[in-house]
């Protein structure tokens, strides 16, 4: 093995006889998940910048930060914690929005995943209760319509979705994810009916009911809350299933999201904030 550092090389060798190769579950770069008890490591995650990381042995070649930034489709490589694809330090943080009020939201375009599709997001929050995200028709009914949502209920991420011929309704945590001062990463991968949501690297899969494997919807995506008045007592427009719980009691999120991401590609948060002036605020708050 040799080791290069600017430009100076240093060599280990060591003999092994009866060792053929080498195998590993996995690789951790920049530090190791806290649930993994690696015995003489006592050093703390790594906190910087690192560019072209690669692996390449023979004919293999992985290049851990281009495979990470695509996210879906590329399983071989996943990414967690506040980890951010630039090396810069902007008088904003870059894509951070802070929603304060509970009641006001962004769009973006919709999803497009119809048989197949990601989403991934970072929150961080103190709120126990609030509408994250809402895709659906302005009229979905529970069984024939086709939505999607993540919600927070007591502390806990909940996703409810539904292909058209039923719905599921999934915690994805096992404990309440609302202390405030960490940022917690989700990620949702879905291929027709089945699909899984990691969050924090806790894996939870899930299969919709029914013979539907297609997600049809042509509204755009509501971050944060939906536009429903802010008078209980006003009728809305929006019809929202029962299953979604905070959308009908018109609680939104409030808390910051960052890394924001559809099928792997970055929403770009904070450009939508500057088209859109929504009465919500970029950075932390």
């Amino acid at each position: 093995m040799t080791l290069t550092v600017d430009g100076r090389e240093d060599e280990i060798r060591q003999y092994a006889p009866d060792i053929d190769w080498l195998a590993n579950s996995y690789a951790f770069v920049g530090g190791v998940p806290n649930e993994r008890e690696i015995h003489d490591l006592d050093k703390p995650n790594f906190r910087g910048c690192m560019k072209k990381v690669k692996y390449q042995a023979d004919a293999h070649l992985i290049n851990f930060i281009g495979l990470a930034d695509q996210g879906y489709g590329q399983s071989v490589i996943r990414s967690a914690g506040d980890l951010a694809f630039s090396c810069r330090k902007p008088t904003i943080p870059p894509d951070i929005l802070s929603f304060n009020s509970g009641q006001h939201y962004i769009t973006l375009p919709k999803w497009n995943s119809l048989a197949s599709g990601s989403i991934g997001f970072q929150l961080r929050t103190y709120e126990l209760d609030g509408l994250i995200l809402y895709h659906g028709s302005k009229s979905a009914t529970n069984e024939t319509s086709d939505y999607i949502a993540f919600e927070l209920v007591d502390g806990h991420l909940f996703l409810i979705i539904n292909l058209g011929s039923g719905h599921v309704r999934l915690q994805t945590t096992a404990s309440k994810i609302t202390e405030g001062t960490v940022w917690h990463s989700v990620t949702l991968e879905r291929m027709g009916r089945t699909g899984t949501v990691i969050v924090d690297n806790i894996r939870t899969d899930f299969s919709t009911p029914g013979v539907s494997a297609n997600l049809i919807i042509d509204e755009p995506i509501y971050i944060g809350a939906v536009p429903w008045p802010a008078n209980d007592s006003t009728p809305t427009s929006f019809r929202f299933p029962s299953t979604v719980w905070t959308a009908n009691l018109r609680q939104g999120y409030i808390g910051c999201l960052k890394n924001v991401r559809l099928n792997g590609i970055s929403a770009n948060i904070a450009n939508v904030y500057d088209e859109q002036k929504a009465l919500v605020e970029t950075g932390l708050h």
